[in-house]
Parts: C-alpha cells; structure tokens; sequence
C-alpha cells in the first residue's frame, strides 16, 4: 500500500493538493471549535467531583501565577522544534494561529 503523505516540495508532510488541505484545515477548525463545550464540560465535572469528595480547589494570587509565556513546557517547544522540521512547521502554524486570534 502506497502512502499518500508527500516527502517533497511545499507542504511537505501534508497529503494532497491545496485545495484538499484547505478543506482539511477548515475541518480541523470546526472540530476543534466544537471540542471547546465538551473539553469545558469534562473540566467541570472534575473540578466538582474533587470538591464534592472533600479536595480543595484554589486559587494562586496573579504575582505567584505566572503568564502563559512563564511555563515549562511552552518555553521548551520552540528549543526542541528546532531539530525536528516538521514540528518546527507544526508549531509554527500553531503559534502564528494563536496570534491572529488574540
């Protein structure tokens, strides 16, 4: 059986035409904007679940907190894609997506 992912040119790890992968893109957004609710809902329950058996939930002040830019793994990503092209491409496209909706 032939594999349909691309090892040449633009796109490369990306199956198919442009206009396939757009419509894989748009796909993929759609999905990931219905997964938002249930994601919620799951986290929800958990959170009611620890507190109903007796856990603690807090809070820490925003000084103790941190920003999202301050933790591990987020800051270990762009040294780690580095070696590794194709999730380098990947975090690139992600993180260029988290700044157009911000």
């Amino acid at each position: 059986m032939r594999s349909s992912r691309s090892t040449k040119g633009p796109g490369y790890g990306i199956a198919g035409p442009p206009t396939c992968r757009s419509s894989s893109t748009d796909d993929a957004a759609k999905e990931q904007s219905a997964i938002g609710p249930v994601a919620s809902d799951i986290v929800n329950k958990a959170r009611k679940g620890w507190s109903d058996t007796g856990g603690e939930l807090i809070s820490l002040p925003a000084d103790e907190a941190g920003g999202d830019d301050e933790r591990p793994f987020p800051a270990s990503v762009p040294i780690v894609s580095k070696t590794k092209p194709l999730l380098d491409e990947a975090y690139k496209i992600v993180t260029d997506a988290a700044k157009r909706t911000q």
